[in-house]
């Protein structure tokens, strides 16, 4: 009774007058809008995100890592079309560019539009290091158009230019495909070929449709995901779990703490830097009320195995406000199909090398070509697929995106199989880079 008494105590102290020497202190410059409810608990969504439950894993991921952060009133408009100029800003953001565009002095922006004037203070460095680097140039009339509606194929040339992509030669699979840009369809075809973008339901990519805020989410989420971006964002790490713990601490101050603004602790083990560098153990405090995934699944802290692959999101002072629980993933084109024994072969890129590894496909396998559900005896040899695996290895997952001209191209590359090897060859499953995986 005593001890609950002076804990009330020292938690009333911790909100008056906060922790002697700050060690408890409310982080201070958070990545994300903290607010400490009544149970300890901290706000860190908008209050319209079941607007597009679809997206809802996307946008937060995004809001932890100060890419998003919505509007005054606590609202993030997903349905809302997204302007050519506040693409741009989330865009350069999620490519890591940030502190660049905090680095640029006012007066020595540079805009070479007509419009110039007429492009709001707020978005005018980070177009302007757009422009500096070659991903942004202005349209047929020489203007910018800053509060246009932004369409997807303007956003998918954007992302692909801030993301290193380069654009490929390569049959579009979409029913529309004719309709998008000649200077545009180079670069939609390596996001899709990426599989961060895709076509719509009824096999069409509508290029000129406006980008909503919370496809440009995903879009962006998704993006980051696939490819190596040229910028660092300092707020992401990702590691194996080597320890997950939802204690309450014994010092008196650590409970304070945790019962506030902590639900306990995850441990990495994380890669160095460069590839001379050691793996190293990170221990983050996971707030309160984090959002955590497991898949696509939302999750509690206690529910992430040891020996996961983790995704984590940081905010300034370490504290952990987002962790995404992995799939093992990996990426290849596809050389033979085995409807009946419910398997497939497909070729891996590891070291330059293209590598057959064939995989068994579980029963419940949900497997989509181009938007499209399909069967496994559906999909065709070249085929670009990338495979989400279970934890024996099986196919659980396959989003394919279909190309004539690569189907064409690897086929004539590609010799009948006289033997097929093992199905479900664990020694395949590669980790590799997204870099590793680009067509060269």
């Amino acid at each position: 009774m005593k001890m609950k008494k002076l804990l009330a105590v020292l938690v009333l102290c911790v909100f008056l007058f906060g922790i002697p020497g700050g060690v408890l202190a409310k982080p201070t410059g958070s990545n994300i809008d903290v607010k400490v409810n009544d149970n300890g608990s901290v706000t860190m969504t908008f209050k319209d995100a079941n607007e597009a439950k679809w997206a809802l894993q996307q946008i937060l991921k995004l809001k932890a890592q100060n890419i998003i952060s919505g509007f005054e009133d606590g609202s993030f408009r997903p349905n809302k079309p997204v302007t050519r100029g506040q693409a741009v800003i989330l865009t350069m953001r999620a490519a890591g560019l940030q502190t660049e565009i905090e680095n640029i002095v006012a007066d020595s922006v540079y805009l070479p539009f007509k419009d110039a004037k007429s492009i709001p203070e707020y978005a005018k460095k980070a177009i302007a290091l757009a422009v500096q680097k070659g991903y942004l140039e202005a349209d047929g009339s020489g203007s910018f158009q800053s509060e246009k509606a932004a369409s997807r194929e303007w956003v998918v040339v954007l992302i692909a230019k801030s993301m290193g992509l380069q654009p490929m030669d390569v049959d579009l699979p979409f029913t529309d495909a004719d309709k998008i840009s000649s200077t545009a369809v180079g670069y939609v075809a390596a996001v899709v070929y990426n599989q961060s973008v895709s076509g719509l339901p009824d096999g069409s990519f509508q290029p000129q449709k406006p980008v909503t805020r919370a496809e440009i989410a995903v879009m962006l989420g998704l993006t980051t995901d696939e490819v190596q971006i040229p910028g660092k964002i300092k707020s992401k790490m990702e590691g194996i779990v080597k320890a997950v713990s939802t204690s309450v601490y014994s010092n008196v101050y650590s409970q304070v703490y945790s019962q506030v603004y902590s639900q306990g602790t995850i441990t990495l083990t994380v890669d160095g830097d460069k590839d001379d560098e050691a793996a190293e153990d990170v221990t983050l405090q996971v707030a309160k009320n984090a959002q955590i995934y497991i898949g696509d699944k939302t999750a509690a802290l206690g529910d992430i195995a040891v020996g996961s692959k983790a995704e984590v999101v940081v905010d300034k002072d370490g504290m952990a406000v987002y962790i995404e629980i992995k799939p093992i993933t990996v990426k290849g084109v596809v050389q033979s199909v085995y409807a009946s024994e419910k398997s497939l072969t497909i070729i891996q890129r590891t070291g330059g090398d293209k590598q057959p590894t064939t995989y068994q496909v579980a029963d419940s396998v949900n497997i989509v070509v181009n938007a499209v559900k399909v069967e496994l005896a559906q999909l065709l040899p070249g085929d670009v697929v990338k495979l989400t695996l279970n934890a024996d290895g099986k196919v659980t997952f396959i989003k394919a995106s279909r190309f004539t001209k690569i189907k064409d191209k690897i086929k004539d590359k590609i010799k009948p199989e006289k033997n097929k090897g093992q199905h479900g060859n664990k020694g395949g499953i590669d980790n590799q880079s997204d870099d590793e995986d680009e067509e060269d």
